[in-house]
């Protein structure tokens, strides 16, 4: 597919912002790892990995809600909910930050597109104590002009409020940026901020092609977006 047309990527025209988990990074290994401590220590029965990864997306807590549900629309008690997402986090704040690595290419990106004087943002669903932490282990938190997470807006991605707050404090118009990301979830983001938005294959969309969810554009990898 072509690239978005209305984003002109020269300094001062414009801003980007990224998702996080499946779009720059690949933080899978810590969440499984995660999700294990928490079920070890309650005793609950294990999920596979698919499951994980396609469970994830929509912040901590959801994913907690779909591990205990067996599913991904099933509704756990708010006794157990808020015990095993106590458990889970405490297990994340730890754990959340010792696998996950840099896609390959990533920081090239962002280091071409900062050299280039352009305004970025990252806006994850991901906590924002694990997500500061993370971009700092990486270092990677220089590139980010406003770095948004799970806490950080009433309502999280698919709600358009974070990209549109994002936009705001980037001093940027909304229909002047451009999300990119990896799922479902960050292209109904998008469309529901009025926001152009590509995606990236290889990410966690909840095991379905991306290409399902009709972005402006879908790319291999990061460095295409960006040619």
């Amino acid at each position: 597919m072509k690239t978005v047309k209305s984003i002109d990527f020269h300094r001062g025209a414009g801003a980007v912002l990224f998702d996080l988990d499946g779009t720059l990074v690949d933080s899978l290994p810590d969440i499984i790892a995660s999700v294990r401590l928490t079920e070890k220590e309650l005793g609950l029965a294990g999920c596979s990995g698919a499951e994980i990864c396609h469970w994830i997306g929509n912040g901590a807590k959801v994913l907690i809600r779909r591990v205990l549900a067996g599913d991904m629309d099933s509704i756990p008690s708010d006794e157990a909910l808020e015990k095993t997402f106590s458990v889970f986090m405490r297990h994340y704040a730890v754990q959340g930050i010792k696998l996950t690595s840099l896609y390959p290419g990533a920081e090239s990106v962002l280091q071409s597109l900062k050299e280039q004087g352009m305004p970025m943002a990252l806006v994850t669903n991901k906590p924002k104590v694990i997500t500061v932490d993370l971009i700092k282990k990486l270092n990677i938190e220089h590139y980010f002009d406003v770095v948004l997470g799970g806490g950080d807006v009433a309502n999280p991605k698919p709600h358009g409020e974070m990209l549109i707050t994002a936009a705001e404090q980037l001093g940027v118009a909304v229909k002047d940026c451009l999300m990119v990301g990896d799922s479902s979830n960050d292209v109904q983001a998008a469309r529901n901020a009025d926001m152009p938005v590509v995606a990236v294959r290889g990410g966690y969309n909840h095991g379905e092609a991306i290409e399902l969810a009709e972005p402006d554009g879908v790319f291999d990898c990061l460095a295409d977006v960006f040619r």
